[in-house]
Formats: C-alpha cells, structure tokens, sequence
C-alpha cells in the first residue's frame, strides 16, 4: 500500500512541479527525475546517522541547468512525507567554490515547497547544488545529487546582455570619447561684392557609451563665426549687393546628444541646442538616421537648425575598404550662415585614420559654393581620444 502512495505522490509532485515552473512534465522527464530521486536514496556518504531514504520524505522536482544573469535560482518541488524530515534543504555553492551555504524548501503560496538561490551566488558564471533531508534523529537523506558530484546550474546572458558584449568588443572596451573639430567653409565671392561668405565653426565634445537600447550620450560646446555680403536690390536670377558691406553671424552653444541604437544597423540620435548670439537666446536642435555599421560601411542623413544661423543638411556615405581606415563622402546643403545670397551646397571627403590604439585622426576637404559664384575650398579635421 505505501508503494502505490509513494507512486501516486510522485506523479502527483511532477505535475506540481511542472506547473509551478510553467510547463508539463512529459513522461520521459518524470522518469529521470523519479530515478535520479530513487539513484539518491542511498544514504550520504559519511553523515553521522544516516538512513535510508526510503524511511523519509521523498523530493519531486525538475532540476533547471540554467538561468538568466542576474537572478535567483527558483527551485520549486512536491515533497511527500516532509513531517519524517523537519529540514530539507538547498545546498549550494558558487562555481570554483569549496564551502557550501544552505536554502531551505519552505511551503509555497501557490501550493507545494520553494528554495531560492540568491543571484550573487552565480557571480562567477554558475552555481552547483543537491538537496538533502535531516530527520528527527539527525540522521541525513540524500535526495537529489550530493556534496560529491552536485548538479551545475550556468549563468547565461540575457540578449541585452549579450548584445552590449558584442558592442564592448567592437568598440574595444572604450566607452568614453574626446573629441574636438574644426570645420572651415568659403562660399566664395559674388561678382558684385568685394566682402567674403565663409563660416568656420569648432566643437569640442565628450561622448559615453552605455551599449544599451540609448547606446551612448554626447555633451559638448561649440563655436560659429561667419560672415556674407549684404544684398541692396536687384532680382532672385540677379541679385545686387553692397559693395563693401557685410552681415556678420556668430553663435556659442552647449549641446547635448542622445543615440539610440535600434540595432547594430541602426541608429537615431537627437540633439538639442541651447546658445546665445550677440542678441538673444538661441534654441536649436537636429537629428540623424545612420542605417549601417558605425565603425564601418554605413549611410546617414541628419539635419541641424540653429534660428540665427539657418539650417544644415547632409548626406554621408562612409566605407571601409582599406583596412583599420574609414573614407567617407558627404553631400551638404545649408542656409549657414543666413545671407542674402540664398542656399549653399558642398560636397567634402574625409579620411579617418587610427594613431595607436587610443587616437584617431579625420581630415576632410572639399568645396562649397553657392548659385550666384564659383565657390572654394572647404576643410575639416578632427582628432579624438578613446578610453
């Protein structure tokens, strides 16, 4: 009669178990529990008082073999004639570890016994345990592997987790960035007009790199001078200018910049601008779609509004055939800075280049014009700083 118990509590437990942890045992699975259960009958190796466990409680449960970083380790089970054992018990240790620390099983709100490992328990990659049973003499049951060959239950990574150890390789563990450029451009002169068009703008910026969903953010000041002539008449085919006038345009600015990385082929980032020019407070702002590998072969559009200055929009197609060497081209448009002379176009190409395994070097060249004259040269370069 107690073996027909015995079996119905088994089964019974299995079910329990298999719904606590959100599936159903099959029956190919209950068997192995059930043996292994039965396999660790035999008395613990060495404790004082050992009996045999088939006068004791007997333990049900699915042992897991792995769970997400970061988290306790849930061991629900069924335990038939627990009153026979006073304390069942967890007992586990951290991969590489000697001593073991102990978890009791303690009834569940949802029917059934519990133990937890705690998360800090798998800080090095995993954790190792068996349970086992004291009864009222002292006497200790073995009842699911032992202290000698305990079951390994491994840390895995959660796909977050993962994917910001795929982002910390590609950048080469550096996180944070220093960086300063240096833009020039030279619209040229009209033929009407004696006085030069040009802006030249610095930013010197300070970028961490988090490898999450907000991939990295990006603070920094920056600096725009410009100058163009004035227009005193004239038609839009035929526009007249002052002779030896000029309209000057400066703004200084702090920014801010968020990245957000959909996935490793794309990104979105959003920048806001606060400034000041000689005569009011200046809100802009832009933003810059990039579809493809940032430290690779990518395009990107994006589009900067500063009021005082106008608008500037490019587009940039960078490739990585030479090797530890990134080229680039981009088109711009641009109302900077705001003139009578109308809208500007460019195209630059840059070249980036490492210098050792911190620095890394741009230099741009290129023209910029506009409609009504034959344009000159446009420059850039860059150097920042990774760690």
């Amino acid at each position: 009669m107690r073996g027909v118990t015995g079996w119905f509590a088994m089964v019974a437990g299995l079910l329990w178990v298999g719904r606590a942890q959100g599936e159903t045992v099959p029956p190919a699975a209950a068997a192995v529990v059930a043996s292994s259960a039965a396999g660790a009958a035999a008395p613990v190796a060495g404790a004082a008082g050992a009996t045999s466990a088939g006068a004791g409680a007997r333990v049900f449960h699915q042992p897991p073999s792995a769970v997400p970083e970061g988290q306790a380790v849930r061991i629900d089970a069924a335990i038939s004639d627990a009153w026979q054992e006073p304390s069942i018990e967890v007992r586990y240790r951290a991969l590489g570890g000697v001593e073991y620390e102990a978890a009791p099983f303690e009834r569940s709100t949802a029917g059934g016994y519990r133990a937890s490992i705690p998360a800090l328990a798998l800080a090095t990659g995993g954790v190792e345990y068996y349970i086992v049973g004291t009864d009222r003499s002292g006497g200790e049951h073995a009842h699911f592997a032992s202290a000698e060959a305990p079951h390994r239950v491994l840390a895995t990574a959660s796909a977050s987790d993962a994917r910001a150890d795929l982002e910390r390789r590609l950048v080469g563990g550096r996180l944070s960035l220093f960086r300063l450029r240096t833009t020039v451009l030279n619209f040229g002169r009209t033929r009407a007009s004696k006085r030069p068009d040009y802006l030249y703008r610095v930013e010197a910026d300070y970028t961490y790199r988090f490898l999450r969903a907000l991939y990295s953010i990006r603070m920094g000041y920056g600096v725009v001078r410009s100058q163009g002539p004035v227009r005193e008449g004239g038609t839009d085919s035929v526009p007249l200018f002052k002779l030896d006038a000029s309209r000057e345009a400066g703004v200084d600015y702090g920014f801010a910049e968020l990245r957000f990385r959909v996935n490793p082929q794309l990104d979105l980032d959003a920048r806001a601008i606060l400034g000041a020019s000689d005569t009011e407070v200046v809100l802009g702002g832009g933003g810059r779609v990039r579809l493809g590998r940032e430290l690779g072969a990518h395009v990107a559009a994006g589009i900067e509004v500063i009021p005082t200055l106008g608008y500037n929009a490019t587009l940039r197609l960078q490739w990585d055939t030479v090797p530890h060497v990134l080229m680039a081209a981009t088109l711009m448009t641009t109302s900077w800075p705001r003139t009578d002379r109308g809208d500007g176009t460019g195209i630059m190409l840059e070249t980036l280049v490492p210098l050792g395994d911190h620095w890394r070097a741009g230099v741009e060249v290129g023209y910029a014009g506009r409609q009504d004259a034959r344009g000159s040269v446009a420059a850039s370069g860059s150097i920042a700083f990774e760690y």
